[in-house]
């Protein structure tokens, strides 16, 4: 990343993501339902977390375990 590559990191854990990475793609039914910077997301969702944009905007309340 530091040497301008693109990396592309897949997870479910949330905190994971939102410390390691500069833009998410949240996707939901094969389809991308959001993007942006975690604090961009969060601030589309109205929420304060990672974790809870997620289930906003995928409608799921179902909590992702490791």
């Amino acid at each position: 990343r530091d040497a301008g590559a693109c990396i592309v990191f897949s997870s479910h854990v949330l905190e994971e993501v939102h410390a390691l990475c500069d833009r998410v793609v949240i996707l939901a039914g094969g389809r991308v339902v959001a993007q942006g910077t975690p604090p961009e997301l969060c601030e589309l969702a109205g929420v304060a977390n990672l974790e809870n944009a997620f289930v906003a905007f995928t409608g799921t309340e179902e909590v992702m375990a490791c």
